[in-house]
């Protein structure tokens, strides 16, 4: 889900879940997850330079996707793009 805020500011929620998972035969049942994204951007300076953050696994949900395998946390980016 999207919101463009003002014209130069935007928002956005995503939502992702994913049910139990049978691996194969030789690993346990995987646990169902779900995950909550938040991301916003603002461009004072229209075409010239763009802000920028972003946080994946908002609730910092405890899952597995692959057996044996870790995944991430809660995940924090900031950036800004410079178009000269």
């Amino acid at each position: 889900m999207g919101y463009e805020i003002t014209y130069f500011t935007y928002a956005s929620l995503s939502y992702q879940y994913t049910h139990e998972i049978f691996e194969n035969s030789f690993s346990p049942l995987l646990d169902s997850f779900n995950l909550f994204n938040l991301y916003f951007s603002h461009q004072p300076w229209e075409k010239k330079i763009k802000f920028f953050g972003g946080i994946d696994n908002l609730l910092n949900q405890k899952f597995e996707e692959i057996p044996g395998y870790t995944t991430k946390g809660r995940n924090v980016r900031l950036g800004f793009t410079l178009t000269i």
